[in-house]
């Protein structure tokens, strides 16, 4: 089951497979399109995501916003992936940022994710 689209009667019809696109991704992606077109979300969220897209104005060319919405969706999955994957590293730094004006709770950090650093 994989994903793409159709436009049929004046309506973008986008068909996501949710292990590829998590629905929160696809959530991300629709909110920046908003002010362009409305959304109706559909389908199984463990099987495949239908997304209804009607354009709030005329001159919207449909297989060319659905092609900017492919794009957009990757780059907002790649970003959540990576923070994803880096989330711990980064709640470290900003925990040693914040910890570094106060010393001793500087060294309490840095015993407890660094076994005898001392």
């Amino acid at each position: 089951m994989g994903s793409g689209f159709e436009v049929k009667d004046g309506e973008l019809v986008l068909r996501l497979n949710p292990k590829v696109y998590p629905l929160e991704r696809i959530y991300a992606t629709l909110y920046v399109f908003l002010d362009r077109f409305y959304f109706i979300l559909d389908g199984d969220k463990d099987v495949q995501i239908v997304v209804h897209a009607t354009p709030k104005r005329s001159s919207e060319i449909l297989d060319k916003f659905a092609r900017e919405f492919f794009e957009e969706l990757i780059s907002i999955t790649n970003y959540f992936n990576q923070f994803d994957k880096n989330k711990d590293i980064i709640g470290m730094l900003i925990q040693r940022a914040l910890f570094s004006v106060v010393p001793e709770q500087q060294e309490k950090l840095l015993e407890q994710s660094v076994p005898n650093a001392k």
